[in-house]
């Protein structure tokens, strides 16, 4: 708060100042009056004077306490932007982490479950692969016996169309063979009857006339 002092040091300073002419004389004289009166409103000036001084000064300090405010305020928000940019960062680099971690995990995972499944299938794998493996085998050896039977039974259907082939031409040979004997019995039959009538019709003639082998051979001769 300043004092009257300070005050009047001021005023003194003020009426130090050059100034660019004399005042201005009134036409009407002060009256003495009007001086006491001035001269009791003095201490009241003063004082106004003071306490306008004082709220000045309080209004400044009030002033400067709320860009004081202000400033801590702004300081305060670019902290706590701030704070809140690191922990925006720190948040992302734990999110980075945590899916490279997830990531991470999840391919152990997968190892793990296809080492898991890979130790429970292989035995199995080996034993169907020996299945297989049997099986194949057996495949081509019955593959294999099928074909020798298979050209076994072509031989011996070859075979059987070829002996019935021979049986029917041997039947017919036999047919034709009974048929020709046939014929020659019928032959012989007549032959046989032809000589005979002329053994009897040779007997039959005259007993001078004697009857030779020669004579019997040329009398069938001309019967035939």
């Amino acid at each position: 708060m300043p004092s009257r002092w300070s005050l009047r040091k001021d005023n003194d300073s003020m009426s130090s100042m050059p100034r660019s002419g004399p005042a201005p004389l009134t036409r009407q004289a002060v009256g003495i009056d009007k001086l006491l009166a001035v001269y009791d409103e003095y201490p009241q000036t003063i004082q106004l004077l003071e306490n306008t001084q004082v709220a000045l000064e309080r209004a400044e300090i009030d002033a400067q306490a709320a860009e004081d405010r202000k400033h801590q305020a702004e300081e305060e928000l670019k902290t706590e932007k701030q704070g809140r940019e690191n922990d925006r960062q720190a948040a992302e680099k734990a999110k980075t982490a945590a899916l490279k971690k997830a990531e991470e995990d999840v391919r152990t995972a997968k190892r793990d479950t296809e080492k898991k499944v890979r130790d429970e299938l292989n035995p199995k794998i080996v034993e169907l692969e020996k299945k297989l493996k049997a099986m194949t085998t057996d495949r081509d050896n019955n593959k294999k016996e099928l074909g020798t039977l298979r050209t076994q039974m072509n031989g011996w259907i070859n075979g059987m169309e070829r002996l019935h082939k021979e049986r029917i031409a041997g039947d017919e040979k036999e047919r034709k063979a009974a048929e020709e004997r046939k014929v020659l019995a019928e032959k012989l039959k007549v032959l046989d009857e032809e000589i005979l009538a002329g053994l009897r019709k040779a007997q039959e003639k005259p007993k001078d006339e004697e009857v030779t082998p020669a004579s019997k051979a040329e009398s069938v001769g001309e019967k035939k």
